[in-house]
């Protein structure tokens, strides 16, 4: 969290109080939040002006464009608890989040924020070449909204880890499907009838079909009501979304299409939810703490 809708909420909130921006200073208050350096984050982005911002996957990419016509691309990925929030007043408007703003980003209009409670989430600057070869974002699976459900397939089925893993856990790798977390793997498989411990060989070509379709569908809703706030997501504005009451088993107890008593077990790692009256178990599926990973 925040994953994919919640990020695609923060750059469409985000596109029309930056774009067309100069960036006229940096201060950046905790170093940790730039892995290459607060000095070098600050030299590379100041005096630059912001064409554009996008999203691949979880991660933010601000088009940049400096003083020698140079491309740059700022990355930014919120992990946990990361915002990335405008404000035309600056600090006065930041309230309770404040305390968390650990990267300043004045423009000539406004200014940007990065805050982060856990201090997980980061920024990095890259020049375009270096985007395509030395980033994580070059090694992202295809998108869900793209038209590479065909990728999606093949990877799925060519790399060995995804037979025998379970699919839930597969979900959650971006190498085989980009921006996918804990909330829209519990809520794809629910909606596609699978147990989130199926065995990647027991899972069937209409199965993928079915997780490709309703991972769409559940995050155009999801962006349509601007993401998932459970407990610190927030959009640019400093908004919270409100898909958290069309959730169908992430965080709740009984089943939101037949009531039923959900099963809540972890899963190498992972809370996860499921209803075994929506998503009963395969024949010969044991769910029952397979080779140790599951207590239910």
């Amino acid at each position: 969290m925040p994953e994919l809708p919640e990020v695609e909420s923060v750059v469409r909130s985000l596109r029309p109080n930056i774009e067309g921006k100069i960036i006229e200073e940096v201060d950046v208050v905790l170093h940790d939040l730039t892995p290459q350096g607060g000095v070098y984050f600050k030299e590379m982005i100041e005096g630059s002006m912001i064409t554009g911002i996008d999203r691949r996957g979880k991660y933010i990419i601000i088009d940049l464009l400096d003083g020698d016509n140079n491309e740059l691309k700022l990355i930014c990925h919120l992990r946990m608890t990361g915002k990335l929030i405008y404000k035309e007043g600056g600090t006065a408007e930041l309230g309770s989040n404040l305390r968390y703003a650990f990267i300043h980003i004045k423009l000539d209009t406004g200014w940007l924020f990065f805050c982060e409670v856990r201090k997980f989430g980061y920024m990095e600057v890259f020049t375009a070449e270096e985007m395509e070869t030395s980033t994580s974002i070059s090694k992202l699976g295809p998108e869900p909204f793209s038209e590479d459900f065909d990728e999606f397939v093949k990877r799925f089925r060519t790399k060995k880890k995804y037979s025998g893993s379970f699919i839930k856990s597969s979900l959650l790798d971006q190498e085989l499907i980009a921006g996918i977390g804990n909330i829209y793997a519990d809520e794809t498989l629910h909606a596609s009838g699978i147990h989130p411990s199926t065995y990647g060989y027991m899972i069937t070509d209409e199965d993928l079909r079915n997780i490709w379709n309703n991972t769409r569908k559940i995050m155009e809703r999801s962006i349509a009501a601007g993401g998932t706030s459970i407990s610190d997501y927030e959009d640019g504005n400093g908004n919270r979304g409100t898909f958290a009451e069309q959730l169908k088993v992430y965080g709740r107890t009984e089943c939101g299409t037949c009531g039923n008593e959900l099963q809540a077990f972890n899963l190498k790692g992972r809370m996860t939810r499921s209803c075994l009256n929506c998503q009963p178990v395969r024949k010969d599926q044991q769910i029952e703490k397979p080779q140790g990973e599951v207590t239910v």
